[in-house]
């Protein structure tokens, strides 16, 4: 049987004999702005479903680490990944995000579905010229709205420079 993966569209007939495991190494890999090296996985293939564990990445800023599933028992695939990324250089200072990811699909479909919630810690943010925050921490979730997405962040907390600004919800 051929199978068009491009079309997005593929029998699962041909996936669910297929078995494999082992460890995969990529010396770099790019995602919109994002660019990682040394990425690497633990990965176990069982039929229409694969495991990947122990994701490890290097960032131009930071370092991110995670857990993914992929489910390809559908014609349209589906992904669920739960990691964090540390130390990502953010107005001066550095974030670390905490939380998990689902999307199906492929390409701008892909991206267009990804519904994202976690957490998010900074360090010595300036988000303005007078606004210095030596912490910030808060609960976000995203969501896909056209073709940027949507940040919701919730139990928003910041810590200024000069003294605690206090805590809000938006």
């Amino acid at each position: 049987k051929e199978c068009d993966w491009s079309s997005d569209v593929c029998s699962s007939d041909l996936l669910k004999a297929r078995k494999a495991e082992g460890t995969i190494s990529i010396a770099s890999a790019t995602s919109g702005e994002w660019k990682g090296r040394e990425v690497k996985a633990r990965v176990q293939w069982d039929g229409t479903a694969a495991h990947f564990t122990n994701i490890t990445a290097q960032l131009d800023s930071g370092a991110a680490t995670g857990t993914m599933d992929v489910d390809l028992a559908t014609p349209v695939a589906k992904y669920h990944l739960e990691g964090s990324v540390n130390s990502v250089a953010y107005h001066g200072g550095s974030l670390d995000l905490t939380g998990t990811v689902d999307a199906e699909g492929i390409g701008d479909a892909l991206l267009s579905s990804a519904h994202a919630e976690g957490t998010v810690r900074g360090r010595n943010i300036a988000f303005a010229q007078d606004a210095d925050f030596r912490t910030f921490s808060a609960a976000f979730t995203m969501q896909p709205l056209g073709t940027a997405p949507r940040w919701k962040l919730t139990n928003v907390e910041a810590n200024a420079l000069q003294g605690k600004i206090g805590r809000a919800h938006v």
